[in-house]
C-alpha cells in the first residue's frame, strides 16, 4: 500500500531541487497515487476471486464434466432456504453465468457453493423467520 504524506512529498521534491508543489497540487498527487493503488487492488481481488473459483470447480468437477452448486438465500418475506441444488458444467463461465442469472431474480441475498466431489449431496428445507417472530 502505497502511502504518501505532505511531509514525504516535499522531501522527495526537494532531494531532486524541484519546486514543491502547492497545497493542491500535493492533494492531486495523493489522490493519483491513492487511485492507482485501489486500482491495482481491485485488479488483485478479481484475479484471487477467479483463481479462488477454478480451485473450487477443480474440487467440484464429478468425472463428468459437470458439477453440484448449492443455493442458499432468504427472500423478500424472510423465507430462508437452503440445499437447492443445480447441475452445472464444471467451468468458471457456468458458474458466473448461474450467479448472474439467480441474482436477476433474487429477492433477497443468496450464496452459491460449490460441493466438492467427495461430499454428498446437501439436506434441503426452508424456514419462515418472519412466522416464528410472529409466534405461529
Amino acid at each position: 500500500m502505497i502511502t504518501l504524506s505532505h511531509k514525504r512529498i516535499r522531501e522527495v521534491f526537494t532531494e531532486h531541487n524541484v519546486e514543491v508543489p502547492s497545497w493542491y497540487a500535493r492533494m492531486a498527487l495523493i489522490e493519483s497515487f491513492w487511485r492507482n493503488d485501489a486500482r491495482r487492488w481491485s485488479i488483485d481481488r478479481r484475479i484471487n476471486y477467479r483463481a479462488s473459483i477454478d480451485a473450487a470447480v477443480a474440487r467440484g468437477d464429478m468425472g463428468n464434466g459437470k458439477m453440484r452448486v448449492e443455493e442458499c438465500g432468504r427472500d423478500c418475506d424472510g423465507m430462508e432456504y437452503w440445499g437447492r441444488l443445480h447441475m452445472i458444467w464444471a467451468t468458471r463461465s457456468a458458474y458466473l453465468a448461474l450467479q448472474d442469472q439467480i441474482g436477476e431474480w433474487a429477492d433477497g441475498p443468496f450464496s452459491l457453493y460449490i460441493i466438492p466431489r467427495d461430499e454428498p449431496d446437501p439436506d434441503s428445507g426452508s424456514h419462515d423467520t418472519f412466522a416464528e417472530a410472529a409466534g405461529y
